[in-house]
């Protein structure tokens, strides 16, 4: 009998990054929700002031906490020309680091699409905007 395996943890960092194992929300800018309204199978174009948000979550006793929030904001500066044209961020324990993070520029360097974006927002993603509508109705 033969027993098919799944693709190798590193055949699967190639394709979503370093955060393959990882519990997240993704968040998107209005800008690019639409274009995955308008053309759901085609990667955006993430122009300037694109902004994708990821949530990085871990689980304790049952439930989901924020363990820290990176992203990335698409830019024209030539300063970030070698991160291909992305201003990286990231925040935990209300530290906020921001810019050309090496450790970033390394790993998204490598997306498979030249576009320093991993994984594909064309499924699952959340607007912002959408959030911001749902937070504040459960304020009223």
């Amino acid at each position: 009998m033969c027993i098919a395996s799944g693709p190798s943890d590193e055949e699967i960092e190639k394709l979503v990054g370093p955060h393959k194992l990882a519990y997240v929300r993704n968040y998107v800018s209005i800008n690019v929700s639409s274009q995955l309204d308008e053309k759901p199978a085609s990667v955006p174009e993430y122009s300037t002031g694109s902004i994708l948000v990821k949530e990085k979550l871990s689980l304790n006793n049952d439930i989901l906490e924020i363990e820290g929030v990176g992203g990335m904001i698409r830019s024209n500066s030539p300063k970030y020309k070698k991160s291909g044209g992305w201003e990286f961020f990231y925040i935990e324990n209300r530290d906020i680091t921001r810019g050309r993070i090496v450790s970033c520029i390394e790993c998204h360097s490598n997306a498979p699409r030249g576009n320093f974006v991993y994984g594909e927002y064309t499924q699952f993603y959340i607007p912002v905007e959408e959030t911001n509508n749902k937070r504040r109705n459960e304020l009223k």
